[in-house]
C-alpha cells in the first residue's frame, strides 16, 4: 500500500514530493482508464489557451441548477510561477480526484483554474489573467 511507503522518504517536503507523485499518480492514472472520476467540463475565459478551468457538477443536478450550489473553487499549486490543471503524469487524474469528490458531496467544483505563470508574465498579471465574469 502507498501510505505505508510514505514514513521512509524523510522529513521535508522535498523529500516528499516527487516519490509521493510517483506512487500515486500511477494509481490515479488508473482510476481515469477505469472511468472512476466524473467527467469536468472545461469553460474558457479569455483568448489564450492557458485560460480554462474544468466545472464539476453534482451527478444528481443538472445545469439549471448550478447557480444555487455551494461552490469551491480549486488553484493547482506552483506558486504562480509553475503548474497546469492537468498533471500529465496522472492523466489529469490528480485533479479529476478532487472535483469528483467535492461534486459528490454536493459541491460545484470549479478545478484547475489555469492562469499565466511567470516568467511568461509579470506579478499581478497572473492573478488577474484568472479573473472571470462568467
Amino acid at each position: 500500500m502507498a501510505m505505508d511507503k510514505l514514513p521512509q522518504f524523510g522529513p521535508s517536503i522535498g523529500d516528499h514530493a516527487e516519490p509521493t507523485f510517483g506512487l500515486y499518480f500511477p494509481l490515479l492514472a488508473a482510476k481515469v482508464d477505469a472511468g472512476e472520476f466524473l467527467e469536468p467540463t472545461e469553460h474558457r475565459y479569455g483568448p489564450l489557451e492557458r485560460h480554462a478551468y474544468d466545472l464539476y457538477l453534482p451527478p444528481s443536478v443538472d445545469a439549471s441548477q448550478k447557480g444555487k450550489l455551494r461552490t469551491i473553487v480549486f488553484v493547482h499549486g506552483g506558486g504562480m510561477v509553475q503548474g497546469d490543471k492537468q498533471i500529465k503524469a496522472s492523466k489529469g487524474g490528480a485533479h479529476r480526484n478532487i472535483g469528483t469528490f467535492f461534486a459528490n458531496k454536493g459541491y460545484l467544483v470549479v478545478s484547475a483554474l489555469s492562469f499565466m505563470s511567470s516568467p511568461h508574465t509579470t506579478h499581478p498579471s497572473p492573478f488577474r489573467s484568472s479573473q472571470t465574469t462568467d
